[in-house]
């Protein structure tokens, strides 16, 4: 399998909402999906193949994953942070390295360094700011990927809980379920096990009992099935005591809702359907 290649983020020439776009690298034109919107300057470390463009008959690099690179000796990545911010060229980079060594980022006033201009300090925080989420980046992508995810998966995890993605997904890893394009089959057989989930967990239970309840409305349309439906729907992952504790913590959580003695629905659909019955009795 081919290394990873590292890109340095330019400029963007088209970005879609689902993630989709074009960019300009210093390694020449990207694109595909990259689950967060990258900054210029931003080092990424992709995997794909060089393809040449049917539009223009140039080289452009079509990749199929992507992680943020983060230069792990202190000195590299001083000369990264310095490239990205503004008035801080290499003799500046040179004096910072000398002041502060492995240090230096602490040094968010760039005490010592004179001649600098006013806008110079705080630039040079954001870039530090920007590093530090570009580490909490790097750190939870990589910790996921240990824990079976795909790099798409990883990224797109840390898109939606930034910081938050480890401690997220280490207290419930069918989080991972509420991903676009992702669902419970796919996390219960490939990340699951790598979190020592076995088939009596109970998040394992619920996460199955929120899919056959989602499965059975997209399917049918049925926005109130019979509880006894959707427990027969579950019968491959779990018994009927495990159903039974799986939807009272599913109601209690508000993640379910009861419709009847013996139907259940989502807050979502519940709602909707009072609304447009509110709407119908107004209009009788």
């Amino acid at each position: 399998m081919p290394a990873d290649q590292v890109f340095t983020i330019l400029s963007t020439r088209v970005r879609k909402p689902n993630g989709w776009g074009v960019w300009e690298t210093d390694r020449g034109t990207i694109k595909g999906t990259i689950p967060w919107e990258p900054s210029q300057g931003e080092l990424l470390s992709l995997s794909g193949v060089w393809e040449t463009s049917r539009f223009t008959g140039k080289p452009e690099f079509a990749l199929t994953s992507a992680r943020v690179h983060i230069e792990t000796d202190p000195r590299a990545l001083l000369h990264y942070a310095c490239t990205i911010s503004y008035g801080l060229g290499p003799a500046r980079e040179d004096e910072i390295w000398l002041l502060y060594g492995e240090n230096w980022q602490q040094a968010r006033d760039l005490t010592g360094l004179s001649g600098l201009s006013r806008a110079v300090v705080p630039e040079w925080q954001l870039t530090l700011d920007r590093i530090q989420i570009e580490r909490a980046r790097f750190d939870a992508v990589s910790w996921l990927i240990a824990h079976g995810c795909t790099d798409n998966l990883a990224c797109a995890a840390f898109a939606r809980w930034e910081e938050q993605t480890i401690p997220t997904i280490q207290a419930d890893p069918y989080r991972l379920a509420e991903l676009p394009r992702y669902g419970f089959v796919s996390i219960d057989a490939a990340v699951a096990p790598a979190f020592g989930i076995g088939r009596d967990d109970p998040r394992r239970h619920r996460a199955a009992l929120r899919y056959a309840l989602a499965e059975h409305i997209g399917q049918t349309g049925d926005s109130c099935p019979l509880v006894a439906t959707i427990q027969l729907a579950t019968r491959e992952w779990m018994d009927e005591a495990e159903f039974d504790a799986a939807l009272a913590a599913e109601v209690d959580a508000g993640t379910i809702e009861r419709a009847g003695a013996h139907h259940v629905s989502t807050p979502v659909l519940r709602g909707a359907e009072s609304v447009i019955w509110a709407f119908a009795q107004g209009n009788e």
